[in-house]
């Protein structure tokens, strides 16, 4: 029967670190990279 199911949602994952190393996620707007801030500057 339709509608008695779980409505969906939307789920977003991301990776914080990679073999012990801390990821960083960067963007054309610098204010929207994170981080370690030591890292980002790295890139």
């Amino acid at each position: 029967m339709p509608g008695d199911g779980l409505a969906p949602f939307s789920l977003v994952c991301k990776a914080v670190a990679a073999n012990g190393r801390p990821t960083v996620k960067l963007s054309d707007n610098p204010a929207k990279a994170t981080g370690p801030a030591a890292e980002i500057e790295r890139y």
